[in-house]
């Protein structure tokens, strides 16, 4: 399964100035891949940010500008409450799942790694983040805005 590597970059980086690698090294790259590193082409990065996948994920989270190519991330007690309300679904999902012997490891492990079923992994400074990584650390960027840089290609 292929699925983006989503790399922001601080908004006064220009274009030409965005990281062009990816850190095959990172214990996520490695962990949660078996390729990636080919830079999505400006078609399909759009294609990516205008994705409509990628506005329900930032829901609660981040506000996406799709005409600028940013991402603000929201309050802490909004993105709080959104990951709060997240986890009553998914863990009660999960729990009704559990009780008709339907749950295997690889369920929690799944949960616990990707925010809203989303395989693709994010890096916002030093260090690659699965969805669920990403989304639980957005209260230390509330109200940061960023611009998506790079997008690369990967797979599982």
């Amino acid at each position: 399964m292929h699925f983006p590597l989503i790399r922001f970059e601080k908004i006064n980086i220009p274009v030409e100035d965005w990281d062009v690698n990816v850190d095959y090294d990172d214990a996520r790259i490695r962990e949660h891949t078996d390729y990636c590193g080919e830079i999505y082409s400006e078609e399909e990065r759009k294609r990516v940010i205008n994705s409509e996948w990628l506005s329900e994920l930032f829901d609660g989270i981040a506000t996406l500008d799709k005409e600028k190519e940013t991402i603000t991330f929201l309050n802490p007690d909004t993105i709080e409450t959104t990951l709060s309300n997240y986890y009553i679904h998914l863990t009660s999902d999960l729990h009704i799942e559990a009780l008709k012997k339907k749950v295997k490891a690889y369920n929690l492990y799944s949960a616990a790694n990707y925010y809203k079923d989303c395989w693709s992994l994010f890096n916002i400074g030093e260090w690659w983040q699965t969805s669920m990584d990403f989304m639980d650390d957005a209260h230390w960027h509330a109200g940061e805005t960023w611009r998506i840089g790079n997008i690369f290609d990967a797979h599982i």
